[in-house]
């Protein structure tokens, strides 16, 4: 049922952490024959009634003529699939009964990721009762009546009401002997037919207060959003077992009597250790098609930071070839991105540029590159702040720059590596080049915020103690006391819309770069607002040959 893959040499690569060996445990191949009626003998009407079905791959969406078009029950019209060669279709016909896929099972204490997708067809319809889609199963069941909310372990479920629902049930407080926590994933299930959702989960199984469980999902080709961060009891101690991992379909409502049935699809199914990693588990679906095409691939990555004491989630490209074995002793410039204010999130960013970027990349219009969406963790401008509290610029030299360079096959050398930014990301990018020139070999500002201190407000002027502390590390204050380093060494390009209203501070800083000898490339975009996309798609793969050029090692 299983193939088991061995990935090593990923290193978490914050200080101090030190380099793995990451394993993925399972991924489920396409052998039905094996997958089949792993749950059916438990089930009502035992392992006959279990359809359980594997599915060729087709890019071809589910539409209600070919989820309706079937024979009967062992015929499969529409063939589909998410990332993988194969899915799986899950139906059921009759309460108590089970369509589902299980992985391996796991020890207590131990800790565990968890990645896969699911699809409900157009003509999905909960037709008023719950249907469980995945469920952290206990093993060996526990004492009848030990779970108030009636099943053993934890699932996910759609609701009578069709709300994408997490139960999450764990050992109590001394005293309590099981406590509930319910999580919406998703509020109406039925506006989310049709597209395929992913799933990934990381947890320590334990019933001691040292356990954790965290859940992102992702909705079609939106970015994943965390929609748990639970931290303390998981499961219990007084078994010797942890749970095992199942999705696909069952119902056990004892108000439905059929003769409905219902089916979903799932795909994608893989689970880690305790040194494996997001990356390795999350599903990626039509971008890991796009790359077996030879195009790029975008990968969402949580990368730990030790100075900001959290994971941090940003985005990964890697361009048309990268997953070729071809290239396998091939390295990479590197370009880090950082966003804009208003979010705090490198998904915007990509959302707005990749498309420029992608057809730069896949059209050979530049050298390869892998291209970093940074997370700010807020509208920060990048900068650490004084005493306690975030250090997001140490954080991306000293932690997120060694961790890509660790995990990814870059060029780690300054001549390997830029950066660029929109709005307070390119403040943010002048500022991370010019304070480390010996980083970086070039820089691009698209419609840089590159203000002072005398214009912070409220909230904005207090974060970094005083202004004072913030001029310092703006490309103001930068260019006044790296003057030689940042002449000598590093490529500067500032494009502005004529229509922005940061045009005038964008022509100031111009005006005293050139004051100081240091070479800039000015680029005046004319009627064009404070827009990313706007400036990236006039000017982006202009910029890009741009950086190209700060990159002189041979690859």
């Amino acid at each position: 049922m299983y193939t088991i893959r061995l990935l090593c040499g990923l290193a978490l690569a914050a200080a101090n952490i030190p380099t793995l060996c990451a394993k993925l445990l399972q991924e489920v191949t396409e052998d039905i024959a094996l997958a089949r009626g792993v749950e059916a003998a438990g089930s009502k009407g035992g392992p006959e009634n279990n359809l359980l079905r594997n599915n060729s791959a087709d890019s071809a969406p589910i539409t209600n003529a070919a989820a309706t078009a079937r024979a009967d029950a062992q015929t499969v019209s529409q063939k589909v699939a998410r990332g993988g060669e194969v899915c799986f279709e899950h139906t059921v016909t009759q309460r108590g009964e089970r369509s589902e896929l299980a992985m391996m099972r796991t020890e207590i204490g131990g800790e565990y990721w968890y990645g896969w997708s699911m699809l409900l067809p157009d003509d999905f319809d909960h037709f008023g009762h719950k249907t469980i889609v995945m469920q952290l199963a206990t093993w060996p069941s526990p004492r009848n009546g030990r779970f108030p909310a009636s099943a053993n372990g934890s699932y996910l479920q759609i609701t009578s009401e069709g709300v994408l629902e997490f139960v999450f049930q764990y050992a109590g407080k001394p005293g309590v002997d099981t406590e509930v926590k319910r999580y919406v994933i998703h509020p109406d299930i039925t506006k989310a037919k049709g597209r395929w959702f992913d799933f990934v989960m990381h947890a320590k199984w334990t019933g001691d207060p040292d356990g954790f469980l965290k859940f992102w999902v992702k909705h079609h080709d939106n970015h994943y959003e965390q929609k748990i961060a639970h931290t303390g009891r998981t499961f219990w101690n007084d078994e010797d077992r942890g749970p095992y991992f199942k999705m696909g379909a069952y119902t056990g409502d004892p108000n439905w009597g059929g003769p409905e049935r219902i089916t979903l699809y799932t795909d994608e199914y893989r689970q880690g250790d305790a040194n494996s990693s997001f990356d390795e588990v999350a599903p990626a679906g039509a971008d890991e098609r796009r790359n077996r095409a030879g195009l790029g691939n975008a990968r969402y990555v949580v990368y730990p930071s030790l100075l900001n004491r959290q994971e941090i989630p940003i985005i990964v490209y890697t361009p048309p070839g990268y997953d070729d074995p071809a290239n396998a002793n091939r390295r990479y410039p590197v370009v880090y991105n950082l966003h804009g204010a208003g979010g705090g999130s490198p998904f915007r960013q990509w959302e707005r540029t990749h498309r420029t970027l992608a057809r730069a990349m896949d059209e050979a219009a530049v050298e390869p590159m892998i291209y970093v969406f940074v997370n700010g963790l807020g509208s920060h401008f990048f900068i650490d702040f004084r005493g306690e509290g975030l250090q997001i610029h140490s954080c991306i030299v000293r932690e997120l720059i060694p961790y890509v360079d660790a995990n990814y096959r870059t060029i780690s050398t300054r001549e390997g590596r830029a950066a660029d930014g929109f709005s307070m990301g390119g403040c943010g990018a002048l500022m991370l080049a010019m304070k480390n020139p010996d980083l970086f070999s070039a820089v691009v500002s698209y419609g840089g915020a590159v203000i002072t201190g005398d214009r912070l407000r409220g909230g904005d002027a207090t974060r970094w103690a005083d202004r004072a502390h913030f001029d310092e590390f703006s490309p103001w204050g930068l260019v006044e006391s790296n003057t030689a380093a940042i002449r000598d060494s590093l490529r500067i390009r500032l494009v502005c819309g004529d229509a922005d209203g940061l045009y005038d501070v964008n022509v100031r800083l111009r005006d005293r770069l050139i004051e100081l000898g240091i070479p800039v490339d000015w680029v005046s975009v004319p009627g064009v607002a404070h827009d990313t996309k706007g400036l990236f798609d006039r000017t982006g793969i202009e910029s890009l040959r741009f950086i190209e050029k700060g990159f002189h090692s041979t690859h």
